[in-house]
Parts: structure tokens; C-alpha cells; sequence
């Protein structure tokens, strides 16, 4: 199992991607994982506690995306999403 994964949403996954896969991450123990929507321009980090997803935080246009998990791993939002 990946200590992280990252997904990017496209409109034809969006659904498994928010459902599905966040369910089967969660369960198999992926400790953090980070959502990144081009649509909405943001990037969600999720964090396993206690064996649930809690968002870490929700970074937009102009901010840094960072982990929870690997310290030192930012990501400058402007940077992924065009």
C-alpha cells in the first residue's frame, strides 16, 4: 500500500474518483491522499486518522498545497493546474 496517492479529477472519473476510490484508499490504508481538480483549480489533502479521511486543507489558486505526511512536500497550486 502507498503511504500517498494523488489523484487528478477528470469529468469522466469524477464520481469514482471521489467515491469509490476515496472509500477504497481509506479502507486500505493509504495514509494520505491528495485530490486535485482542475475544474475548481484546488487541491484537497486527506489525511487517515484513525482509519477515516480528514481534510487537511483545500488550497486554490495563489496558495501551496502541503503534506500532512512528508515533511517538506509542498505544491504550488498555479503550478499543476493551468
Amino acid at each position: 500500500v502507498p503511504d500517498l496517492v494523488v489523484e487528478i479529477l477528470s469529468e469522466s472519473t469524477i464520481d469514482t474518483d471521489r467515491k469509490d476510490k476515496f472509500y477504497e484508499y481509506e479502507k486500505a490504508g493509504v495514509l494520505e491522499y491528495w485530490i486535485v481538480d482542475p475544474d475548481a483549480k484546488t487541491i484537497e489533502v486527506y489525511v487517515l486518522e484513525n482509519g477515516t479521511y480528514i481534510l487537511f486543507g483545500k488550497y486554490g489558486v495563489g496558495e501551496v498545497a502541503k503534506s500532512k505526511l512528508l515533511n517538506g512536500l509542498v505544491v504550488r497550486v498555479d503550478d499543476v493546474i493551468v
